[in-house]
Parts: C-alpha cells; structure tokens; sequence
C-alpha cells in the first residue's frame, strides 16, 4: 500500500501539469482600432438598420426555414449528446436483474424426480474512480465542443442573413436594371426614328441608321441577360427561405433601401469577442486542450471499483433473508503498447497547435473583413459620388449633340457616342447603388454578434 501511494505522489506534478487548461490567445497583435469608424451603434440584428420592412421580412423567413441553418442545429444537438455521454461516465454504472427458475433433481435411492423452484435477483455497480482528470477532461472536452457548435450555429446565422440581404439587393437592382434598360429601348427607338428621318432627308448616312439599330438590339439583349439573372436569383432566394424554386412570395420594391448612417466599428479586441466564428475557434482550442489532457492522462493507471451484490433462495419465504455482496478493485496501468501512447500524444499536440493557428487565422481575417469592408464602402460613396456628376455632364453632352444634329451642326456620330456614354453611366449609377449597399451588409456581416432568432434550444 505504501508503495502504492508512493508511486501516486511521484506521478501527481505531471499529472497536474496536463490537468492544467492552456491560456488561449491570438499569436498575432491586435490593432487598438480599426482605420474607419462612426457613431451609429448596430443592433444584434443587423438588418433593422435599413428600416426597411421588405428586408426584414425576406431574412426572417431565411432564419426560419433555410435547412442548411437547421443542418447546424442538428449538430448542435448532436454535441449535446456526445457530452452527455462523456458526462455519464464520470458516475457509476448500475445493472440489475431478476430470475426465476425451475430444478429437476434425481435421487440416489429412489427413481422418483423432485423439483425446487429458485429465486434470484442481483445488483452490480461499475466505478472508476477518475485519479487523473482524464474522464473529466474528456466530458470539459465536449461541453467545449457543444460551445464550438453553438457559435457555428451563430456564425452560419449571420451567414444566412447576409446572404439573404445580399441576394435581396442584387434582385432589386435586376429590376430596376431592366426598366432602366426598357426606357433606354425607348429612346433609342426615338433616335433610330429620327435618324431614319433624317437619312430620307439625305442629312444620314446608311452607317449612321445601321449603328443606331445595333445600338438598339444591344439595349434589348441586355433585357433578356437581366431578366434571367433576375430569375435565377428569384430561384436562389426561394430556397434560401426554404421554398422550391419559382415559390417565392416576395414583392421586389421599385427602390434600393436607403443606406443608413456609417456605423461604430467598435474597438477590434471587442468585436473579436462578438463574433461567433472567432469563438467558435476559441472553444475548438479548449476542447483539443481538454482531449490532450485526456490521452496524456491515460499513460497512469486506472482504479475501477465493482461491486456484484443480490439474493437468491429455493424458499420464497426465505428470500429476502439470503444475500450475497462482493466488491473487487482494480488498479490497472499500462506497460508497453509499442509506442502507441506516445503517438496519440503527439498527434493530439498536433491537433492543439493546428487549432491555436486556425484561431489565429480567424481573427486575422475578421479584421480583414471589417477593414477592407469598412474601405471598399468609403471608396465607394466616393466613387459612386463622381459616378453621378459625371453622368449628369454626360446627358447635358447628349442634349447638345441631338440638337447640333437637329441643326445640321454635327454629325450623328457624336450623337450615337453621347447617348451610349449617357446610358452606360446610368447602367454604372444603378450597380454601384448596389454595391454600395453589398459593402455595407459586409461591414454589418463584420461586426456583427451573435441574436437570438428562436432557431435552437440553447
């Protein structure tokens, strides 16, 4: 016994040592701010920034029926079982049963049979008794895990939302995009009626009427490109709000949402602690830790208790007056496997430091997405800002041009020139409407954190 406990107290520092949880941090330094901020505060849910009803109908009903989203769920649940079964084993294991039976004796000196009924019931317990943390480490290991699951839930959430919201932007400019494009068909049927008249008049040349048709079909095919696309995205949005394709419900609004005031950015080490996916990283660390710590454990010996307990008796009155206990414990350790120990350690440090890089990964590219969002979206006000003014000097320039050929002034050259500038800076103005906004849902999608949307029993 001495020696036992000898050989306990010799272990007891390592073991400690590995029992010990590791201190998860980024290996990268974290910037004390982000380039570009503002003062509007955003709101769990995002989205209720644009105050717009439209939005908020099509992401909720995403959140609600998209099955990939309910995919996470489902994994969520299944993490909440394989911890509830790591848990189980940190508590003994009792069995019982019942029997009842019949016995055929012959005797010796007589050919007659006789018969006795027996009766038996029995009681076992399993125990091991955790010495060295390693069944607690296993069960810490996959309340870990369920943590990682539930952020991935979170962060596919956000996901989804974006997407929705992305894909809702893109449909409303499709329309948009093809009235724009049927009221350029109209004025060029306009100018290809002019053109005409004046090619009767002799102030045209067959070039001048040609040019002007193929301008016209162009603006006609880039209708039918549009309508597709906006089909294709009807499809996608339906079954992102977990309907079948061409099942969508939703009414496309005539206008882009209004683009709300730039938000507060936060501080990048508090944003890194809102955003699932970062967590979701942190908690995969933790539980490669916690399994590491449980295979490390494994190298000591185990101590199981077991207990087999019960009663039996021919006599019916006798039962409960005849019983039977025994206990056995069991230390058990390890001698030589072939190394196979040692390697499952070393690939589960492995593991750990593959997990501590993602981790670090992660939050490199959180702020990445917040910066280069936060960027794009500046750039883009400003470009969008020069995009207009260029466009209204270009419609003065095609007012002047379809007079001077009225006139006789110039030719229709310059008048064909101007009216395709005028109309492909109008096609530009519409798509960096919607870029805009798809560099505000990005920067939103950055900086969000995690809301309740009732999709999972947390």
């Amino acid at each position: 016994m001495k020696i036992n406990m000898l050989i306990l107290l010799a272990l007891l520092p390592a073991v400690i040592s590995c029992s010990v949880e590791r201190k998860v941090e980024p290996q990268t330094k974290i910037p004390e701010s982000f380039s570009i901020s503002g003062s509007e505060v955003v709101p769990d849910k995002w989205w209720v920034s644009f105050n717009d009803s439209d939005l908020n109908e099509v992401v909720n009903a995403a959140l609600s029926g998209n099955f990939s989203l309910r995919m996470y769920a489902d994994r969520v649940n299944q993490a909440k079982a394989v911890a509830k079964l790591n848990g189980a084993e940190l508590y003994p294991s009792v069995s019982a049963g019942i029997g009842f039976g019949e016995n055929l004796t012959n005797g010796s000196r007589q050919s007659s049979e006789y018969n006795s009924e027996s009766y038996s019931a029995s009681l076992s317990i399993s125990y091991e008794i955790d010495l060295w943390g390693r069944l607690k480490a296993l069960k810490d290991a996959s309340v870990y895990n369920v943590s990682a699951s539930l952020e991935d839930y979170e962060a596919a959430a956000i996901s989804l939302s974006a997407q929705t919201a992305d894909i809702w932007v893109q449909l409303i400019e499709k329309e948009k995009s093809i009235n724009l494009l049927g009221e350029q068909a109209r004025t060029n049927q306009e100018y290809l009626d002019l053109i005409e008249i004046s090619f009767r008049n002799g102030s045209a040349s067959t070039s001048d009427v040609l040019q002007q048709q193929q301008l016209l079909l162009s603006v006609k095919n880039e209708i039918k490109q549009a309508e597709a696309q906006a089909a294709v995205l009807k499809n996608l949005l339906s079954v992102l709000t977990g309907q079948a394709p061409q099942g969508s419900v939703f009414e496309i609004p005539d206008k882009l949402p209004d683009l709300p005031e730039f938000p507060y950015t936060g501080i990048p080490s508090e944003m890194l602690q809102r955003r699932p996916d970062v967590k979701s990283a942190f908690f995969s660390v933790k539980s490669a830790d916690r399994n590491l710590a449980a295979k490390m454990a494994e190298r000591y010996p185990k101590l199981a208790l077991n207990t087999n307990g019960g009663l039996s008796s021919t006599e019916i009155n006798s039962f409960f007056t005849t019983w039977f206990l025994n206990l056995a414990a069991n230390l058990t350790a390890p001698l030589f496997d072939g190394g196979k120990t040692k390697a499952q350690i070393e690939q589960n440090k492995a593991v750990v430091q593959e997990k501590l890089n993602n981790y670090s990964n992660v939050v490199l590219t959180a702020l990445q997405e917040t910066e280069n969002a936060a960027i794009r979206e500046k750039k883009q006000s400003e470009y969008l800002e020069k995009l207009k003014e260029q466009l209204e000097i270009a419609k003065k320039v095609s007012e002047l041009t379809r007079s001077q050929f009225v006139t006789g002034g110039t030719t229709y050259f310059y008048v064909l020139e101007a009216l395709k500038n005028q109309q492909a800076l109008e096609r530009s103005v519409l798509t960096s409407e919607r870029e805009l906004i798809q560099y505000r849902i990005a920067l939103y999608k950055s900086i969000a954190g995690s809301f309740d949307n009732g999709g999972i029993d947390k």
